[in-house]
């Protein structure tokens, strides 16, 4: 898992940062009393944020559109988009 630049290597980073974040902050919501919620409900719950309104669908689904939402260009507004290369 070579990065083939310093700014691919620093994304790679990044990424695995992000992930870690957001698994210790569920551990500690857990912890904190907050419970447990299913995936697929929290998986609602990110849809309808992003103003997609379709309950009742599998696991699947819902997967299949946050990743059709994730490739349209949505993105962490506390990382800086990559440069389009030239």
């Amino acid at each position: 898992a070579f990065s083939s630049s310093p700014e691919m290597y620093f994304q790679r980073i990044l990424k695995w940062l992000d992930a870690h974040r957001i698994l210790k902050f569920v551990q500690h919501a857990r912890d904190a009393g907050m419970g447990m919620v299913p995936v697929s409900e929290a998986a609602d719950w990110l849809l309808s944020i992003w103003g997609v309104r379709k309950r009742g669908i599998g696991v699947r689904e819902q997967l299949m559109l946050i990743r059709q939402h994730d490739q349209q260009g949505w993105h962490h507004p506390a990382y800086p988009r990559p440069k389009p290369k030239a």
